[in-house]
């Protein structure tokens, strides 16, 4: 699977009108999904984001890290 992630900045945020955009072909797992999020929070000035997760149906946690 592809997916793409494209964050809209105005200048109100940082000073500067902009897309930021992540794009990851081959993303076959849950654990691929998180880590991509957790690289967009990354990319986009969340740098304090260490990790994200997801609670399955079962309750089980599954993390990107």
């Amino acid at each position: 699977m592809k997916i793409q992630i494209i964050a809209e900045s105005e200048s109100k945020d940082d000073g500067f009108v902009g897309k930021t955009s992540f794009e990851r072909e081959d993303v076959d797992t849950i654990n691929d999904v998180l880590w991509l999020f957790s690289e967009f929070l990354n990319g986009v000035g969340y740098t304090y984001t260490k990790a994200v997760a997801i609670e399955k149906d079962d309750g089980e946690m599954v993390w990107s890290d």
